[in-house]
């Protein structure tokens, strides 16, 4: 396993083929001034692990149109904005919802999707998260 690993800019930038993208348990997040995971044209799905302690700004995840689903491992415990990914399906966020750690009597996080993420959910979808003590925007 690593351990507190980063990944910097253009870690994952231009490869048109990959459609799926699984960052290893100890990564600790992304470094550097953003495209960390961009313009991968073909990517669907990313699954993150649960070690990330580096908030994940807009700009890391970016312009990866066909990016529907990103998999928080249980127990995610990071704030991160993925309003750049804007074809998350709202199955995808209902389960990066119920992967969220609890952090009911502790300070809240922030999980940033954006309006036109935040227009395809309910307001009890959005309770999974809020029920937790996290701010959904």
């Amino acid at each position: 396993m690593l351990v507190n690993c980063t990944f910097p800019t253009y870690s994952f930038a231009y490869l048109q083929t990959l459609t799926y993208l699984e960052l290893p348990k100890g990564v600790a997040g992304f470094s550097g001034s953003g495209q960390t995971i961009s313009y991968c044209s073909s990517l669907k799905t990313l699954k993150l692990p649960n070690t990330f302690s580096l908030v994940i700004q807009a700009y890391h995840i970016r312009d990866n149109e066909e990016l529907t689903e990103i998999i928080l491992e249980n127990g995610w415990n990071c704030s991160a904005n993925f309003s750049n990914c804007n074809n998350l399906t709202s199955s995808s966020m209902v389960a990066m919802f119920n992967a969220l750690k609890n952090l009911t009597g502790q300070t809240s996080k922030t999980l940033t999707l954006g309006s036109t993420n935040l227009s395809k959910l309910t307001s009890s979808q959005i309770a999974i998260a809020t029920s937790k003590n996290w701010t959904v925007s």
